[in-house]
């Protein structure tokens, strides 16, 4: 909602698709336990900006970095990643690692759907509110449209 809102003055539009099940109870299970899983897919984002490229982002699951496990007590969790599309094609998406919008991970503690802990590209890790984690990634992806 944010993006679109600021894109429409121009002509622009951004859409999501959300997976239906990203992952099941037996990889919600072994992502708290520490391991991957495959076909973790969340959802994807689309930017579209006339006489723009396209920006495409990928929002997958996997299991908490070290940096965030020992930051939450060493508490497993599933986390948020982003990848964008691969310009060499295969694999079809890649992780943005340090180019990620806002947050190269973020995640949230079982019972508080309202607090999100967001790993930053220099290892802070900082807490923060769902508006807020939304404005900061939305702001960021709208940074990424403009300078790609």
């Amino acid at each position: 909602h944010n993006i679109s809102s600021e894109l429409e003055p121009v002509g622009g539009k951004c859409s999501a698709h959300i997976f239906a099940e990203p992952i099941d109870l037996q990889d919600y299970i072994e992502v708290c336990a520490g391991h991957p899983v495959p076909r973790s897919w969340s959802f994807t984002l689309s930017v579209e900006v006339p006489g723009l490229p396209r920006l495409e982002k990928l929002a997958y699951i996997g299991h908490r970095s070290n940096r965030m496990y020992n930051h939450l007590g060493q508490q497993g969790g599933p986390a948020l990643y982003w990848s964008s599309k691969n310009p060499n094609g295969f694999p079809k998406w890649v992780s943005d690692g340090p180019n990620s919008p806002s947050a190269v991970e973020i995640t949230a503690q079982a019972g508080n759907g309202d607090e999100w802990f967001a790993r930053t590209a220099n290892e802070t890790v900082v807490a923060v509110k769902t508006t807020d984690l939304a404005r900061r990634i939305s702001d960021a992806v709208l940074k990424q449209v403009q300078v790609e």
